[in-house]
């Protein structure tokens, strides 16, 4: 069958001398595999600039249910970055985005709610001159509302931890590890308060730090098997200063 569709580039591997197999998260398919070849043919050649992570696509492409490694049969640029692969903040939280979604979008069924949230978010990276802090923590807690994950529950003097294995604010520390203290339960609650909103101005660069650690911690909870995201140490690098 042949679609047509819009894509966002995730993860990208080499394969060969002139071929790379690209994982990407399209708008009518979920979450798909393509072998990619980087030489020039008769569509044209597969340039540097659609291989940037978060970069978003129009593919043709030939896809088969049982063939694991999807065909291309044409892909350009839907949109062109202005900033994004030249501002090194930029490009590190890109870099850290691309990596989370190839972790954690395992599921091949498309989500157009999902992806249009994705794609407002990549232009909202592109064209924004400076990032509020605060910017990732909110599409963190944004996503796992997608993912089906939402923390539920409410910050009060009542319910002042953040169980993290549960997903719940709770009276006091669980009997496991994984849980906020007050502090970072208490801003953890403002984020779930802005419902989107990438403008969460007070938070602490330490709890930002912690929060960004834990929200991290939560997905691996919730998602067995996901890894190490590697390319938080990289931001956190970026961010250290």
């Amino acid at each position: 069958m042949i679609i047509k569709t819009s894509a966002i580039l995730l993860h990208t591997i080499r394969y060969g001398d002139s071929s790379m197999i690209a994982h990407m998260y399209t708008r009518q398919a979920g979450r798909m595999a393509f072998m990619l070849h980087t030489v020039k043919s008769r569509r044209g050649s597969v340039r540097a600039s659609m291989l940037i992570p978060l970069t978003i696509l129009h593919i043709e492409a030939d896809v088969r249910d049982k063939r694991e490694l999807q065909r291309i049969i044409e892909m350009k640029p839907a949109l062109v970055f202005s900033s994004l692969p030249f501002d090194v903040v930029k490009s590190a939280i890109a870099m850290f985005i691309a990596e989370l979604l190839y972790r954690l979008l395992i599921e091949h069924e498309p989500n157009t709610g999902l992806f249009d949230y994705l794609q407002t978010i990549i232009e909202k990276i592109d064209a924004d001159n400076k990032l509020q802090p605060s910017f990732l923590l909110v599409f963190m807690v944004s996503l796992s509302g997608f993912l089906g994950i939402r923390p539920t529950g409410r910050f009060s003097s009542q319910t002042p931890v953040f169980d993290l294995l549960n997903g719940v604010f709770i009276a006091s520390a669980p009997e496991h590890p994984h849980y906020l203290l007050p502090e970072q339960a208490h801003y953890l609650d403002k984020i779930l308060l802005s419902s989107g909103d990438q403008t969460v101005h007070d938070i602490p660069k330490d709890i930002r730090n912690t929060l960004a650690e834990q929200l991290i911690r939560f997905f691996e909870l919730h998602f067995e098997g996901i890894g190490n995201i590697r390319s938080y140490q990289v931001l956190s690098q970026v961010f250290k200063d």
